[in-house]
């Protein structure tokens, strides 16, 4: 008895192996969706995929956006450019908009350029995060951003340009 008592107050032996993704408790989704490092993220898309598209926490939300970006998978951009274009929540949009750049994959190109040529406002911090990632994405996205240069040289051609800068 002493001994089974060490290992659960050691952490050893048998007992729950961790928070859960699908806990009740949004802390606990957290916890688990911090626990699962870039290769639990691959391992788990579609879970984490869901906890992004529906979780009733924020915050739990916006942390499952921002583990799909690195993932790579071209899966995630969908549900990704869906939380930019939703207009109720910036934070959800500046996850979402650099989740995309993090995904390094041709696809998230159109959705970037995209939102960056139609986006409302210059100073919004979408915008902004929507530049960095369209410069770290270079030379991925870098066709098709020449091939929008014209509807908007001022913001394309000013990426371009901060790109030629940066070589």
């Amino acid at each position: 008895m002493l001994i089974v008592l060490a290992g659960v107050f050691l952490g050893c032996g048998s007992g729950p192996a961790g928070p859960a993704l699908d806990d009740p408790d949004a802390a606990l989704r957290k916890d688990a969706l911090y626990a699962l490092g870039p290769d639990g993220v691959v391992a788990e898309l579609d879970a984490v995929m869901a906890i992004a598209a529906s979780d009733p926490e924020p915050t739990v939300k916006r942390l499952a956006l921002g583990l799909l970006g690195p993932s790579g998978d071209p899966r995630v951009v969908p549900l990704l450019k869906t939380a930019l274009l939703t207009w109720e929540d910036t934070s959800t949009q500046l996850t979402a908009a650099t989740a995309l750049g993090n995904v390094r994959h041709v696809d998230a190109c159109p959705v970037m350029i995209d939102a960056f040529v139609v986006w409302p406002s210059e100073r919004d911090p979408v915008l902004t995060a929507l530049r960095s990632s369209l410069v770290a994405s270079d030379p991925l996205c870098n066709e098709g951003m020449r091939a929008r240069k014209r509807e908007r040289p001022d913001r394309i051609g000013g990426v371009l340009l901060e790109i030629s800068r940066a070589r």
